[in-house]
């Protein structure tokens, strides 16, 4: 049963009516005002009605979006959600007698007020047969790099000759390491992985050595190249259907984010603990870390900027996209249209601020993805249509599009289709049909395809790479 929410009924109660009769404000007076606020503030036509503020003084809904929010505290004159008894309420709900949450950085921050969360998950996705041994180097790497932090011998000397090999070249070695991240970053969204898996492991073991030998003065720059780096190697893991070694990682990345001193950083990192905890199969603790530090970004100077946005769009995606795995429909689609709103306050489209890739094509990127993890095929397939492709720019979110439509069409027996789809994406990236995704709808279609057909799905997965 819903605890009312007193908090917001005496505050609208405070407030005598505008129409001068002396009464105290109805419910219809403040859903007018709020919605006269968000159309003066936003541009966006308000929907608030009477009806809708009961639910929230009765308690059944204790977190309305954005713009909601910031008209109630507007009208009621509340300088924070708090005072309105607003506060995140969604699946998972956090014990009614917690403290408000500090930010969650690592799996151990969630253990401590929440270990339900974290239970042993048995269906983890091995590294499987077929892996190239350039891959089985890399995550032998990244185990030494995530679980110790080792530096490797001599690796200093690299970074100095490297410098040297470029002309006229007499930046810091700091500088150096920065813009080979940058690199980095762009030949991710390339899914470019290949040169990931050769370059990262020894920038991560750089920047530790760098760390280590270079002064105090600089300490707060090498961690914000570690947050990033790490964020990559998370990301670069999750590829690599390791999710374990991606959620240490992700904590490394959490962890030096936290030492920044800044509201942005930490909600950068929070991104990609949020797909470590769903890549591993822990939806709900996904969705719980995500919407923590959402709601702490919410309360920052930088969130009506278009990188505060961004992060805060992106961290919604990602939560919507754990919920649905998780087959909370009800939460995926509400995080997903608090996101679609962020997108729309956004100074321009077809960004890539924070290396986020958000705007609203992006949202619908994810709204195709999160209808596949439901189960709607036909209405991932209706959307899908209607995305211009033209301002999909990132070759992975391209190629990962592509793959999910294959994945619809596989399931709804269009092999032809679902070929057609891969193929397009193996155009677009190549290495992308090497993911997870793409090997499950090569499985897919191996094992359900018969005669000519199953030769030809034969065949395009040995082209891309993908064993019988």
């Amino acid at each position: 049963m819903a605890t009312p929410n007193d908090l917001l009924r005496t505050a609208r109660l405070r407030i005598k009516s505008p129409s001068g009769s002396g009464r105290d404000m109805s419910r219809q007076e403040l859903a007018d005002l709020a919605n006269k606020h968000i159309a003066t503030n936003s541009g966006r036509q308000g929907a608030i009605d009477a009806e809708h503020i009961g639910k929230l003084e009765r308690g059944e809904h204790r977190w309305p979006n954005i713009h909601h929010r910031a008209a109630f505290r507007a009208v009621l004159g509340a300088h924070s959600d708090a005072e309105l008894g607003f506060y995140i309420d969604r699946r998972p709900r956090r014990p009614e007698s917690a403290a408000p949450l500090p930010f969650v950085s690592s799996a151990s921050d969630l253990q401590l007020w929440a270990p339900d969360l974290l239970r042993p998950h048995t269906g983890g996705h091995g590294f499987g047969e077929g892996g190239d041994m350039q891959r089985r180097r890399f995550i032998t790497h990244a185990a030494n790099l995530v679980v110790g932090g080792q530096a490797c011998v001599g690796v200093l000397r690299f970074l100095h000759d490297h410098a040297q090999r470029r002309a006229g070249d007499s930046r810091s070695p700091l500088l150096v390491l920065q813009h080979e991240t940058y690199e980095l970053k762009r030949a991710y969204q390339a899914s470019q992985y290949q040169d990931l898996l050769a370059r990262l492991p020894m920038l991560l073991t750089l920047r530790h050595e760098l760390e280590t030998e270079g002064s105090q003065a600089l300490a707060q720059d090498w961690q914000a190249t570690g947050v990033h780096l790490y964020h990559l190697l998370a990301s670069v893991l999750i590829k690599l259907n390791d999710p374990a070694l991606a959620l240490l990682a992700a904590e490394r990345s959490g962890l030096l984010a936290q030492q920044q001193g800044d509201s942005l950083t930490p909600a950068i990192s929070a991104r990609i603990l949020t797909h470590a905890f769903a890549a591993s199969g822990h939806h709900e603790a996904a969705v719980v870390v995500a919407q923590r530090a959402a709601q702490q970004l919410e309360q920052a100077s930088v969130f009506m900027t278009d990188d505060g946005l961004s992060v805060y769009g992106a961290l919604l995606l990602r939560a919507a996209v754990a919920a649905a795995s998780a087959g909370d429909r009800a939460t995926a689609y509400e995080l997903m249209r608090d996101a679609a709103r962020a997108a729309t306050l956004l100074s321009h489209d077809n960004g890539n601020a924070q290396w986020t890739a958000f705007d609203r094509t992006n949202v619908l990127l994810h709204e195709v993805n999160i209808a596949l993890r439901l189960g709607d095929h036909p209405t991932a397939l209706a959307i899908a249509d209607r995305i211009d492709l033209r301002a999909v720019r990132l070759p992975e979110r391209g190629a990962c599009l592509h793959i999910d439509v294959a994945s619809a069409n596989a399931h709804l027996g269009r092999y032809d289709q679902a070929l057609a789809a891969l193929d397009t994406a193996r155009t677009i990236a190549p290495q992308e049909l090497r993911n997870r995704s793409a090997r499950r709808v090569f499985t897919h279609l191996q094992s359900c395809t018969r005669g000519a057909m199953h030769d030809r799905v034969l065949a395009a997965s040995h082209h891309a790479g993908v064993p019988r």
